[in-house]
């Protein structure tokens, strides 16, 4: 789950402790932090300690309390632009909404001027990416029809997402249609500049991602529908579920929220669907249900036919490309991926990119994920 973090790991957690106790509680004292992790899988974008903190307040009274802190990268973004006041932002807007998300207890700056956010550590089940949650891990070790369950509810917590009028929730970094530029022009423009930062981090193009920007400007749907919160990057790997049971407990990583069509994240989980049996060579896990059996779900929970979903299965299947090749540079600067010729290209998002554009390609790509 993580790497147990050395001394100077601690020094961060405790320095955000101290400011937040400072702030919201003038009897603590004593604060100390320990259990600190940083997780070993997932979290590519911004650095992440989890902890316990521990302290007195008014004397005797022992407090406990499990948190996370998020701070920029130690490098280079994942993304080419900030994302921790976004994900701060809209999980602090989202607290007074149906969508389960962690609490935002602090937001500041340390004594060099690095921001962060501290957060209430929720409980639950995170899904595995590595090894993937379609081969191993809790998930397929429950009982078919709870598998089944699993999805429905992910779906649910998608659709709660898409209820929300982001306008009141004011995030300065949530980019919002206009007279003059509507969502999809804002989510081209955002696919097409990643590209460009990914493709100038790994030291390659990319040329199915490439004919996929190409394929996207040039089929846009002649009518864009309407435009929702999306939380971005909607996938298992992002979800928490019950210690025990299939409900949700909290969804996570908010970097890619946008304002879209609600196809945007339908599409984003189903590919990932995808990728984890299809795009790896994964048979399908019994109790899973089908990509028209989730559609059927979504759409009974809302009301909404998706009749641009089909465009944006490619426009998805693009940004997952681009994402891995963000993955492969940070791999190998990492030393948990060789750079062989095609690392970052050759992958199964490209093979289900270039399916989805016409080309009759077989076979499946190895998984590789933080590890």
């Amino acid at each position: 789950m993580g790497n147990d973090a050395g001394p100077d790991e601690k020094e961060r957690p405790l320095a955000a402790v101290r400011a937040w106790l400072e702030a919201t509680d003038p009897h603590a004292s004593d604060p100390v932090v320990d259990r600190v992790l940083t997780p070993s899988s997932g979290g590519f974008s911004n650095g992440t300690w989890v902890f316990r903190a521990r302290w007195r307040t008014r004397g005797a009274i022992e407090v406990e309390r499990e948190l996370v802190l998020r701070t920029p990268p130690a490098g280079p973004t994942f993304l080419h632009v900030p994302t921790l006041d976004l994900q701060a932002d809209l999980m602090r807007g989202l607290a007074r909404s149906a969508v389960p998300v962690p609490e935002i207890l602090l937001r500041a700056e340390d004594g060099d001027g690095t921001p962060y956010f501290l957060m209430e550590r929720v409980t639950g089940r995170p899904p595995a990416d590595s090894p993937p949650y379609t081969e191993a891990g809790w998930i397929v070790d429950l009982a078919p029809e709870r598998r089944r369950r699993v999805h429905e509810a992910a779906i649910e917590a998608m659709a709660a997402v898409h209820a929300v009028d982001p306008r009141p929730l004011r995030v300065p970094d949530l980019a919002s249609p206009t007279e003059h530029r509507s969502a999809l022009d804002i989510r081209l423009d955002f696919y097409e500049a990643y590209y460009d930062y990914a493709a100038t981090e790994l030291g390659a193009a990319h040329p199915h991602v490439e004919r996929g920007l190409r394929w996207l400007r040039g089929n846009r749907p002649a009518d864009e529908g309407e435009s929702v919160l999306n939380w971005g990057d909607s996938r298992f790997g992002n979800l928490l579920f019950e210690p025990e049971g299939t409900g949700v407990t909290a969804l996570l990583d908010w970097e890619l929220a946008c304002v879209a069509s609600p196809a945007h994240d339908v599409a984003h989980w189903l590919f990932a669907d995808r990728y984890f049996t299809e795009g790896i060579g994964v048979p399908r896990p019994d109790g899973f249900p089908t990509a028209e059996e989730q559609l059927d779900h979504y759409r009974a929970l809302t009301g909404r036919r998706l009749d641009d979903l089909s465009y944006y299965d490619v426009a998805l299947a693009t940004q997952s490309a681009i994402n891995v090749m963000r993955v492969a540079r940070v791999s190998i600067d990492a030393g948990w991926l060789p750079a062989t010729p095609g690392a970052g290209i050759e992958t199964g998002s490209t093979l289900i990119l270039r399916r989805l554009l016409g080309d009759a390609v077989g076979g499946s790509a190895a998984h590789f994920a933080k590890g």
